[in-house]
């Protein structure tokens, strides 16, 4: 069989012979015009590469991982929501000061935008200078500073792109899902795992260093990750 035959089955969905190769994508592409039989090529590429003994047709995958998307990254952004809003999970990284105002006027009139660590050397300095303020900081205080000159959230932006950034993360995840045979059990320990993983090399790293409070990012990393497990977990066996 031609490895760059497509077939059309009785139903409307295109499948692709096992010999597909994947080097595909990069000839498509390389054609002056991309028509829709060629759009509908590409994906099924992809298909056969995330998802190779798949026998499900076109629309009907699309479909699956589409609602398995979308579903579990509003699941996700809904948790998300929860957490930094009702229950207030996040307020120790927030905590109030009765002399913030203060603290704000000093800033303006000192800092100009940008990220600060004190204490700290100018750029350049050496590795002997470096280790002399080390020593000498030592049982001190010291501090990080995210200065702004004006607070300017779009809250409705800002809403849009964290919740498409949760879907394409589940989009991401379910294209390991789909490649396995796991059950229920095995997709929301998978989803936990995933969750932990992603917490143990973003939020736990940067608290090794800099003594940050990360309990509530691994609520946020377990709670909402199991509820995105547990929703996978039944959809995607669905028949």
């Amino acid at each position: 069989m031609n490895p760059y035959t497509f077939t059309k089955s009785q139903s409307d969905g295109f499948f692709l012979p096992r010999t597909t190769s994947k080097f595909q994508i990069k000839l498509l592409l390389q054609r002056k015009s991309l028509n829709n039989a060629n759009f509908s090529k590409i994906f099924l590429i992809l298909k056969s590469i995330l998802v190779p003994n798949s026998s499900l047709n076109l629309t009907l995958f699309m479909k699956k991982i589409i609602i398995a998307s979308v579903i579990g990254g509003l699941l996700l952004f809904f948790w998300q929501f929860l957490s930094w809003t009702i229950l207030d999970t996040h307020r120790p990284m927030q905590n109030y000061t009765p002399k913030q105002q203060e603290i704000l006027d000093f800033l303006g009139q000192n800092l100009e935008e940008g990220n600060y660590y004190l204490p700290t050397l100018p750029q350049g300095a050496s590795i002997e200078e470096n280790e002399k303020l080390m020593n000498e900081s030592m049982g001190k205080p010291w501090a990080e500073i995210r200065y702004h000159k004006a607070l300017n959230a779009n809250m409705s932006l800002n809403m849009i792109r964290g919740f498409l950034v949760d879907i394409l993360v589940v989009f991401l995840f379910c294209s390991y899902l789909l490649k396995s045979s796991l059950d229920f059990k095995g997709t929301l320990l998978s989803a936990l795992i995933f969750g932990f993983v992603s917490y143990l090399i973003t939020d736990y790293t940067r608290q090794i260093w800099f003594e940050t409070n990360t309990i509530p990012d691994l609520i946020d990393a377990l709670v909402g990750w199991g509820i995105v497990g547990v929703w996978l977990g039944w959809w995607l066996k669905r028949k």
